[in-house]
């Protein structure tokens, strides 16, 4: 039986949802207080097989609704934008909340993937 190319497409995206159903669930179990305060402590470099884990998770998917920092002024403030997943359309700031440093600002994107995570 040949599939049409949109029937492909159709059955591609059918099993992509599934695979990030099944991350999602798997990345909710591995959501704890010690390693929301691991991640707090170092979000970057060397990690916990936990959090390593769920930082892969969180950070995989689709382009559009990504979140990144944007530097205000640096070494003194950043912010949070959404990605808009689109060329020729800027991301948008998420929220008036400024961050002192890289690293608050890196658990923040944490926090709110979380967050996400759990709706």
């Amino acid at each position: 039986m040949d599939l049409s190319e949109s029937q492909k497409k159709n059955r591609d995206l059918l099993y992509y949802e599934r695979y990030l159903a099944v991350q999602r669930d798997r990345a909710r179990s591995l959501i704890n207080q010690d390693v929301i305060e691991e991640h707090r402590r170092q979000p970057l470099g060397k990690q916990s097989d936990s959090l390593a884990r769920l930082a892969f998770i969180l950070s995989n998917g689709p382009h559009a609704g990504k979140y990144a920092i944007r530097v205000v002024e640096p070494f003194k403030a950043y912010r949070i934008i959404s990605l808009s997943g689109q060329r020729g359309i800027a991301p948008r700031f998420i929220d008036d909340i400024t961050h002192a440093s890289p690293d608050e600002a890196y658990h923040a994107i944490f926090l709110r993937r979380i967050a996400d995570l759990m709706l």
